[in-house]
C-alpha cells in the first residue's frame, strides 16, 4: 500500500477512491437523515358477506338494525405511519375521512388491530363515511379498521389535511415495509464503506 502512496498514479487512484466514498457516504446520510412525513392506507381484504340478485330483491328485504341492506361487504383497512417522524394531534387542519362511494352505508366501523397497543385510535361512523380523529401516530405506527359496508362500488376516498402530508398515499404492505427498512439498510452501507476505507489504508 505504501508503494502505491509512493506512485502519482496510485496517489491519483486513492485520492478518487476516497472522494467517491465520500460522496456516497453523504449521499447516504442525506437520505437517512432527512425528513420524511409520510401516512398510507391499503385495504387489507374486501369480502362480499351478503349479494341479493335483482330478480329476488323486490321479494325478499333483509335489515340490518332495522335499516334494508342488499350488498354488503367486509371491508378491512389499514392505515400506518410509514415516513420516520410522528404525525401528532396537532399537525391535523382537518381529520382523515374515509369514503365509499355515493350510495354506500356504513353499517359498523371498528378498531381491530393497533400498533403499539397503547395507540389511541378514535374513529366515528357518519353512516356515509367514518372519520379518523386526530391522534399522534410515531414512525411505524398502524391501526386496522373493520368495517360493514351496504353498497360499496369499489371506490375509495381518503383525504386528510395534515401539516406536511402533500397526499394520504395508498400503498401495499411491501412498500411499506420497504420503506421503514430503508434507514437501516443505509446504515450498513456506510459501515461496509467505512469498512473498505479502513482496509485501504
Amino acid at each position: 500500500m505504501l508503494e502505491i502512496m509512493r506512485d502519482p498514479f496510485g496517489q491519483f487512484l486513492t485520492v478518487a477512491i476516497i472522494a467517491i466514498i465520500a460522496i456516497v457516504v453523504t449521499i447516504i446520510l442525506y437520505l437517512i437523515q432527512r425528513q420524511r412525513k409520510s401516512l398510507s392506507w391499503e385495504i387489507i381484504s374486501n369480502t362480499p358477506l351478503l349479494s341479493i340478485d335483482e330478480e329476488i330483491r323486490g321479494d325478499l328485504q333483509v335489515l340490518f338494525a332495522g335499516k334494508p341492506v342488499h350488498d354488503v361487504q367486509l371491508i378491512i383497512f389499514k392505515i400506518i405511519n410509514s415516513g420516520n417522524v410522528p404525525i401528532k394531534s396537532t399537525d391535523y387542519e382537518r381529520p382523515i375521512k374515509l369514503k365509499f362511494g355515493e350510495n354506500a352505508l356504513i353499517l359498523t366501523a371498528k378498531v381491530t388491530e393497533k400498533t403499539p397497543s397503547s395507540l389511541e385510535t378514535p374513529i366515528k361512523n357518519e353512516g356515509t363515511s367514518v372519520v379518523l380523529e386526530p391522534t399522534l401516530m410515531n414512525e411505524g405506527d398502524s391501526f386496522t379498521i373493520k368495517m360493514l359496508v351496504n353498497q360499496f362500488d369499489d371506490q375509495i376516498t381518503v383525504n386528510g389535511r395534515i401539516e406536511g402530508v402533500k397526499d394520504i398515499q395508498k400503498t401495499t404492505a411491501s412498500k411499506v415495509q420497504f420503506t421503514l427498512n430503508f434507514d437501516y439498510f443505509g446504515l450498513t452501507l456506510i459501515f461496509i464503506f467505512i469498512l473498505i476505507l479502513i482496509m485501504l489504508f
